[in-house]
């Protein structure tokens, strides 16, 4: 008989929470024998860069990898490489994060070392900053040169956005990245990489004594734990947008306000897109590649802004079939709005989705990922435990798809966003 009731216990894992002598607030996943996997976590995304130092958190992140004040970059990086880990950092719109993942729990003497440079030994000069920027730099003009799409999707970003900081592109622009001193490094660095707004997220099998031994005696820098802004005011639907790009064909985003974010009507709605808009079969695909002829790629797309989002479809088509691609999105979504899920593909499609088995859930690094920190958005499903998704998804029906999608998918909640060339007539 299938399980209809999932606990952390059923994928092995038990997970502990608790805050460190030193001030570390520290979420760990046991997972007995298993690779040790870890994110520092820090309030510090893209989301805080001041006005005209656009891709400050991002440089600030480049500038964590470069060594410390008693450690060159080599050696630095010569931590990871002498006991074979993984290791890497990245930032996103609310957070960076530094990781690291180890074999075994002896190791974390090396991690242990290893956050402690870059976090508590920071060292930024003159030199390192302009190598750094000029690697930033190329980042950006190697994204410029291989997507065509990548700057006037930044606008897009920055309208749903409401030209608020939530939309600000995480590497910035070529001029305000040119702009970043030293200084501003620093600034930025001592007020939001501090304890008060990290968090150690560790899967994978050590103790929690081990955890307390190794990481209680870092000495961070304290500070003030930063606010994320207000959710930017929302943009009036209904509004037809239309940016000018020189690409060869265009690029079309019809999307809708979200209900609450994380409700059970926004589940229920992020659920519909994913039965009509992922895999070769689905409704849209179908209809708008397969019968129409409309598109070569074509997905379901997500803006999320703290607690404000808008969710539709984002496809691309030849230029000269602008108009046929419109009268077909929205013959697809009334027809889609008219049908809605029946029942048994509900139950079909909630048993194939990712968190229907327990694969997904194998490597520790997938916990690290998907358990909430308050620093990335937070994953609020009305349930207890995050695994009962599954069991939580077989609770929705026909009905209740049907009203949201009548609810969310109407004209008056409709955003129309054009980008290619010749489409401000569409404006």
């Amino acid at each position: 008989m299938e399980k209809t009731n999932y606990s952390l216990a059923d994928f092995g894992v038990n997970k502990q929470e608790g805050v460190l002598r030193n001030g570390l607030r520290v979420v760990f996943i046991r997972k007995p024998f298993a690779p040790i996997s870890m994110s520092m976590m820090i309030r510090a995304g893209s989301v805080f860069d001041p006005k005209g130092k656009e891709g400050l958190a991002h440089f600030t992140e480049h500038l964590l990898m470069n060594g410390s004040t008693t450690m060159t970059q080599k050696d630095f990086w010569g931590i990871a490489a002498a006991i074979g880990a993984y290791a890497n950092a990245k930032t996103s719109t609310t957070y960076m994060s530094v990781d690291l993942e180890i074999a075994i729990p002896e190791h974390l003497v090396q991690a242990q070392e290893y956050f402690s440079h870059a976090l508590s030994e920071f060292h930024v000069t003159d030199e390192i900053l302009e190598k750094e920027r000029n690697i930033i730099i190329s980042e950006i003009t190697g994204k410029e040169s291989k997507n065509s799409l990548y700057k006037p999707l930044l606008l897009v970003d920055d309208y749903f956005a409401n030209h608020t900081s939530w939309g600000t592109p995480t590497l910035g622009t070529i001029e305000s990245v040119q702009s970043i001193t030293v200084q501003d490094v620093i600034n930025f660095f001592t007020k939001h990489c501090t304890v008060e707004n990290m968090v150690l997220v560790i899967a994978g099998g050590c103790e929690w004594s081990d955890i307390e031994a190794r990481f209680s005696t870092i000495p961070f820098l304290h500070g003030t734990q930063q606010e994320l802004p207000p959710d930017p005011p929302i943009v009036s639907p209904g509004t037809v947008l239309a940016f000018e790009a020189a690409i060869t064909q265009t690029s079309i985003v019809f999307g809708f306000l979200r209900p609450e974010l994380w409700s059970r009507e926004d589940n229920l709605l992020g659920f519909a897109f994913s039965y009509s808009h992922d895999g070769m079969t689905s409704l849209f695909k179908q209809y708008l590649r397969e019968e129409r002829g409309l598109a070569y790629g074509l997905k379901k797309s997500f803006f999320v802004y703290n607690n404000l989002g808008y969710i539709g479809t984002e496809m691309g088509t030849p230029c000269d079939r602008i108009d046929d691609a419109l009268e077909a999105l929205q013959q697809r979504y009334i027809s889609f709005i008219d049908r809605g899920i029946a029942q048994e593909e509900i139950v079909k499609k909630a048993a194939t989705m990712w968190f229907s088995n327990k694969r997904g859930f194998q490597e520790s690094s997938d916990w690290v990922e998907i358990f909430d920190t308050d620093l990335l958005y937070p994953v609020k499903s009305c349930l207890g435990e995050f695994p009962d998704i599954h069991n939580y998804r077989k609770t929705y029906t026909e009905r209740e798809i049907k009203e949201v999608l009548e609810k969310t998918l109407v004209l008056q909640n409709r955003y129309l966003i054009l980008v290619g060339q010749n489409v401000t007539q569409y404006a």
